[in-house]
């Protein structure tokens, strides 16, 4: 068999016609208007899944988007970018781009698990050195069939925040408790998941304004003397999150190494869309103010660069070795 790699323990082909993919794909570019989508029917492991694509670029890339490499301006096109769900289950979320080889690089997230589409070109050459090539042009694996990269030591918070709100989503509903909240002499019982309720998300804010920082308001503390006991309400710092600004603008850049692991600079860029699509999944439906209503919190890339090795010839290059995370975000802000 084919090894992709030391993280997924098993994948299968992924079967679709990119041909038809693409025919779809050409006729949204060409459309006047209207809203159209895209129908998908990829098979892998032993079920259909019956995609439903629209374009996404409008919350991922402004009009004014830059994309370049050491040598200047490149082209790429942001309507590759798209969002949408299974036909046959309106409770998934699908997130993808069609890729400049025509074939979908995206994520299909279920209530019983994610799976993950991508070309298998990103982890097998397909040249004549090759020993060997598979007849396949795509995989399929599962996210429960990755290895844990939290067990092996390396940690990550967005992995781990991802997880904890997939928990507290599909448990949430089995864990209804009821408590008793003591304020003055009364006492009335009340439900979370009734005083928390579960709310649709505000719609999507204007893009070109940045983050601000969270502001801190606090609760009003109360106490009432009931037969010589106080009983104090709950003192919470609530963060207060400006529903117009919840999108940050991001600079994204590749060093030659990146570009040289993936080969073109259009690779590279579908790469990190694909990044930042997977981030907005996470932080668009997290609460981080505890209010019970999720933040919309996105983010939206203003510019990408693309170092290729070209760069190593560039004295002001910044990057021309193999760094750790914490250094190289030290070189980029200093």
């Amino acid at each position: 068999g084919i090894n992709l790699n030391s993280w997924i323990g098993h994948f299968e082909p992924a079967s679709y016609e990119p041909a038809i993919f693409r025919a779809q794909h050409h006729r949204i570019r060409r459309s006047s208007g209207g809203l159209l989508f895209i129908h998908l029917n990829i098979t892998g492991h032993g079920r259909i899944f019956k995609l439903k694509l629209a374009p996404d670029h409008q919350n991922l890339f402004p009009e004014d988007a830059v994309f370049e490499s050491t040598n200047g301006p490149i082209t790429f096109e942001p309507t590759s970018v798209y969002r949408g769900t299974l036909e046959d289950d309106d409770t998934a979320t699908v997130y993808g781009i069609i890729t400049k080889d025509g074939l979908f690089d995206g994520t299909v997230f279920t209530a019983a698990d994610d799976f993950y589409i991508e070309p298998v070109r990103r982890y097998v050459a397909f040249d004549s050195t090759a020993k060997k090539s598979p007849s396949f042009h795509s995989i399929i694996y599962k996210g429960s069939d990755v290895r844990d990269i939290l067990k092996t030591g390396a940690s990550c918070a967005s992995h781990r925040l991802h997880l904890n709100e997939k928990k507290k989503y599909h448990t949430y509903p089995k864990a209804r408790t009821k408590r008793w909240l003591l304020e003055g002499e009364a006492k009335n019982p009340f439900d979370e998941a009734e005083r928390f309720p579960k709310s649709k998300l505000p719609p999507n804010p204007p893009y070109d304004q940045p983050i601000d920082e969270i502001e801190i308001e606090l609760a009003n503390r109360t106490f009432t003397d009931a037969s010589s006991l106080v009983f104090g309400r709950n003192v919470n710092k609530r963060a207060v999150i400006d529903p117009k600004k919840t999108t940050c603008m991001l600079y994204l850049q590749a060093d030659h190494q990146f570009f040289q692991k993936y080969g073109t600079e259009e690779a590279c860029i579908e790469v990190m869309t694909r990044h930042v699509q997977r981030v907005n999944s996470i932080y668009r439906s997290t609460d981080f103010n505890q209010d019970g209503k999720s933040d919309n919190i996105t983010f939206m890339v203003k510019r990408i660069k693309v170092h290729t090795l070209d760069a190593l010839k560039d004295p002001l290059y910044r990057f021309p070795n193999n760094y750790g995370v914490e250094k190289f975000l030290e070189l980029f802000s200093g």
